[in-house]
């Protein structure tokens, strides 16, 4: 019996349809479709198996389906799926850049408050990590890192 922690790969034909999912998510993006990139996002995650974040792939699957729930603007899923994230990951939900999404996330909802905590929980786990490619008017909520 293995560890419960033990990573999922994907299966051969499995891998090339999770890699063409993201493909098209990235064409549709580039081309302005938010949506139908969202559509794709959602359907490379869902190649993922069971448990998904035990998937060797999760990772570089759910930071393109976070940005893309913000292109969309559909941030109600987005942040139910960051918080997923956060709450379900292996790693102990030390994940900074997860808590960054999550407040990029309820920033552009309109939620300040809730975002600028999530930007300090990010602050407090990993320092600039996180933030690197973001606009700087994110970390310019939390004091002094402006």
């Amino acid at each position: 019996m293995g560890s419960t922690h033990a990573t999922h790969d994907l299966s051969p034909s499995a891998e090339l349809a999770w890699g063409e999912a993201l493909d098209e998510m990235d064409r549709m993006r580039e081309q302005g479709d938010a949506l139908g990139a969202l559509k794709m996002a959602r359907k490379a995650w869902d190649i993922l198996p069971e448990p998904k974040l035990h998937c060797s792939y999760a990772y570089i699957t759910a930071m393109p389906l976070l940005k893309t729930f913000i292109a969309a603007k559909d941030f109600e899923d987005g942040i139910a799926f960051a918080d997923h994230l956060i709450s379900t990951t292996p790693r102990s939900n030390e994940i900074p850049v997860f808590w960054v999404q999550k407040g990029i996330l309820m920033y552009e909802q309109g939620d300040i408050e809730n975002a600028r905590a999530a930007f300090q929980r990010a602050w407090d786990i990993g320092g600039t990590f996180g933030f690197a490619d973001e606009d700087k008017k994110y970390l310019s909520l939390l004091p002094d890192r402006r």
